[in-house]
Formats: structure tokens, sequence, C-alpha cells
């Protein structure tokens, strides 16, 4: 059962790496023909009924938390950053999130840690809005899922930055065997 040399290592590298860009890539390429192609009702469906709704929570929690700093007398660039965030509609917000989700995975499969670090970012934003399992009534169906999807994403955020960790010892390996 053995090691099976540094040959089946890096195998098991590339695949694996493929395979969580896949993950992210298939992800990415629905998500896009759904907001550019939306005249059937599945389109219709991913926007109205599971992106929407979520943006509109994440709002309302961001426009109370909002209002609560106003009263520690926070800059005022500061609010109106977040108030110009909260007005952008939701499809360009899904659109610019499923674009950076599509780069990400094709350069994760090319091998580059930018496609590692796009997509930390993409979990790291994507993962409180669309899995707020706190937000779910106490022994739901409901927040068992999102818990689940929640903790999913949060390994797969290590995955990633494993990878940005591995590549980097690659990099400092293959420069001391220059010197």
């Amino acid at each position: 059962m053995g090691g099976g040399g540094k040959g089946g290592g890096k195998f098991l590298a590339h695949f694996g790496r493929a395979l969580l860009a896949s993950l992210f890539l298939f992800s990415g390429m629905h998500k896009y023909h759904a907001l550019t192609r939306a005249n059937s009702m599945s389109d219709f469906h991913l926007l109205e009924h599971s992106i929407a709704p979520r943006f509109a929570e994440t709002r309302a929690a961001l426009s109370a938390s909002l209002a609560k700093t106003q009263y520690l007398k926070r800059v005022s660039s500061e609010k109106e950053i977040m108030e110009h965030l909260l007005a952008l509609d939701d499809a360009t917000i899904a659109m610019c999130g499923t674009i950076v989700e599509i780069l990400g995975s094709v350069l994760l499969m090319l091998n580059f840690t930018l496609g590692s670090k796009l997509l930390m970012a993409f979990v790291s934003c994507v993962t409180p809005i669309m899995h707020p399992f706190w937000r779910r009534e106490e022994f739901s169906a409901s927040r068992e899922i999102e818990t689940i999807m929640f903790w999913k994403n949060v390994a797969l955020f290590g995955a990633l930055a494993m990878h940005v960790g591995m590549s980097k010892e690659e990099a400092k390996e293959e420069k001391e065997k220059e010197e």
C-alpha cells in the first residue's frame, strides 16, 4: 500500500485540483447560463427563488447593523460605501460573483494560486449569505441543511487555502534547488 513515489503524489495533486476546480466551474457555468438566459422557468427560479431571498435577508441584516453603527459615529464614507453596496441589484451582484467563480476555477485548474485566492474570496462572501444556519429555526430541517452546507463551504475554503500553501512551499523548494 505505500507511497507510490513523487509521480503518484503529483498525479493525485493534479487530479484533486481538477476535481476541486470542476465543482466551482460547473456551478459557475450553471449560474451564468441561468443569469444570461433568464427566459425559462428554471432560470427565473435561480434568481427569484434562490438568490434574491438570501440577498434580501442579508441586506436587511446589513441595514440593521448600519443603523446601529450610526450611533457610534463611524466615518461617513464607510456609511456611503455600505449604502451603495446595499443598492446594487441582485442580478449584478450574482453576475459579479459568478464571473469570479468561473475565472477562479479556470485559474485553479491551470494551477495558478490566484485562482484559489479568488475562490477563497468567493466562498468567504457567498457562505454567510447563502447558508445562514443561525437565522433558521432551531431543530428544523432547514437549519440542519444550511449547517451542513455552511461547513462544507468551510472545508472547501480549507482545501483552497491548502492549495495556496502548498504552491508557496513548491515555489520555495524550486528556488532552493536553483541555488
